[in-house]
């Protein structure tokens, strides 16, 4: 499925790219600035955490997200 989706890569960088700006920004905020559904964003989320390219700080509700280099 993921072949088909041939801008993965780059809406993943869009988000990494706001979570340096601000890393303690929600998905449905995320959402907000790119246009995309909340959907979209957790699951791209969930595929940087996956990766190991993020992390999350503390807890979901107060926590913040660390980009790992």
């Amino acid at each position: 499925m993921k072949a088909l989706n041939g801008d993965d890569s780059g809406d993943d960088m869009k988000v990494v790219s706001i979570l340096e700006k601000a890393p303690e920004i929600t998905a449905k905020e995320i959402s907000e600035k790119l246009g995309f559904s909340t959907r979209k964003i957790s699951r791209i989320i969930k595929n940087l955490r996956e990766s190991g390219k993020i992390s999350r700080i503390g807890s979901d509700r107060k926590g913040w997200w660390k980009i790992n280099k």
